[in-house]
């Protein structure tokens, strides 16, 4: 499945101009492409942070628990995101 941080203290603002609120983050020792960078990522309406890699080609693709390594892999992040 998707990794995710759950148990933010608040659920972000559902907005109908926008699907979610970006933030930075830095990966190590995880499973991605060498020229891939990580955003964080919370929904609209959602309690967890997710996190997108953005592949040199334009792409997105979500980071699963499979792309850390158990014991190795650390995550840093920082994302700021309006409550109802």
């Amino acid at each position: 499945g998707d990794a995710r941080i759950r148990g933010l203290p608040f659920t972000s603002k559902t907005d109908s101009d926008i699907t979610g609120w970006m933030g930075t983050a830095s990966v190590n020792l995880t499973n991605i492409a060498s020229s891939s960078y990580i955003n964080a990522d919370v929904e609209d309406g959602r309690s967890y942070i997710r996190f997108v890699e953005n592949i040199d080609d334009g792409q997105r693709d979500l980071l699963n628990v499979a792309n850390f390594n158990h014991g190795t892999s650390d995550v840093y992040c920082c994302v700021s995101y309006p409550v109802d």
